[in-house]
């Protein structure tokens, strides 16, 4: 009997240590963050501030902060998230292992670092994704991408198409996610919920500092088509009005030897004389009156021109301080 509960207890516990071995493997990546976290500590307060603001979850938050997230400013930064094209300024990366954050400072597109940190979060949770959830959302995301697609969406993953090979679903899971904020359907917003408590807030961060750089690149090319069309108008003025005062100049000297050669005593000379003065006259006043339209018209210029530079030394400050290479 003893030898009995001997080995029923032996089994019981074989059975013990085999269930937890397949609960740790089936949770490990679970317990690889929790140690990942507990040992790291309390992140620094600028870290903890992103995932506060972009509103994750805790399970969200865990992935985030078990990625060790680094804010880095340019030199850091470039040393682990490359850029591959020069028109294409690299915010943030995962390597698989970390995140990297480029520390934005221009206060024009606050939120762009939440963002930024939001994006590269769900790019380690699709790490964590078994290959049948993978397949599933892919189905998802399709849908959403054909629903949400624009012109620049577009744009931006035919850079993926050449730069990561393979990785489309994978980016469309992180922009989607942090982007747009309707379109995608009850199953994704579901699927969200599990990194965010709120996505639409950190969708309203994106929309706020992308409003500012649209709305900065819609008035640079309307300025500039401005300033193109007034500076067309006034070289057409200006043809028209340097060949008016050559006219006006020839017939002033034709004018004025005519004067030595009439015969004053010859009333219609003197007529003919004194009505082609008259008409000289007015056109010298009608060419006064240009003279001062055209100045109006450059001095509109002068403003639209300061107003355009103005408004293109802000885009290139705000291009330049995404760009970690600049």
């Amino acid at each position: 009997m003893k030898r009995r509960a001997r080995f029923v207890v032996g089994s019981i516990l074989t059975a013990i240590i085999i269930g937890g071995g397949i609960l740790w493997w089936a949770h490990r990546q679970l317990v690889s963050d929790w140690l990942v976290v507990q040992v790291a500590g309390e992140p620094e307060q600028s870290v903890a501030s992103l995932a506060s603001r972009a509103a994750m979850s805790k399970q969200g938050e865990r992935i985030f902060f078990a990625s060790q997230p680094i804010i880095n400013d340019a030199a850091q930064f470039n040393q682990h998230c490359g850029r591959r094209e020069m028109a294409a300024a690299v915010l943030g990366c995962y390597d698989g292992k970390q995140i990297f954050i480029y520390n934005v400072t221009n206060k024009e597109l606050d939120g762009i670092q939440e963002v930024t940190a939001a994006h590269e979060m769900l790019h380690a949770a699709w790490d964590r994704l078994s290959v049948r959830t993978r397949d599933k959302l892919g189905l998802l995301l399709e849908d959403a991408y054909e629903r949400v697609k624009t012109p620049e969406l577009a744009e931006r993953m035919a850079y993926y198409a050449r730069q990561q090979p393979g990785g489309h679903i994978n980016e469309l899971h992180s922009i989607i996610g942090t982007e747009f904020s309707d379109g995608l359907g009850d199953e994704l917003e579901e699927h969200y919920r599990r990194y965010f408590d709120d996505r639409q807030k950190v969708v309203a961060l994106y929309l706020s500092y992308h409003d500012v750089m649209t709305e900065i690149d819609e008035k640079v090319k309307e300025l500039g088509n401005e300033v193109q069309r007034i500076a067309n108008s006034i070289n057409k003025v200006i043809a028209v009005y340097n060949r008016d005062v050559e006219r006006l100049s020839r017939e002033t000297d034709f004018h004025n030897n005519q004067l030595t050669m009439i015969d004053r005593t010859d009333s219609a000379q003197v007529d003919d004389y004194n009505t082609r003065q008259a008409r000289l006259q007015t056109e010298r006043r009608r060419l006064g009156g240009e003279k001062k339209g055209l100045d109006s018209k450059r001095a509109r210029y002068d403003k639209k021109l300061r107003e355009y530079n103005a408004i293109v030394i802000r885009s290139e400050k705000l291009t330049s301080s995404i760009d970690s290479y600049q």
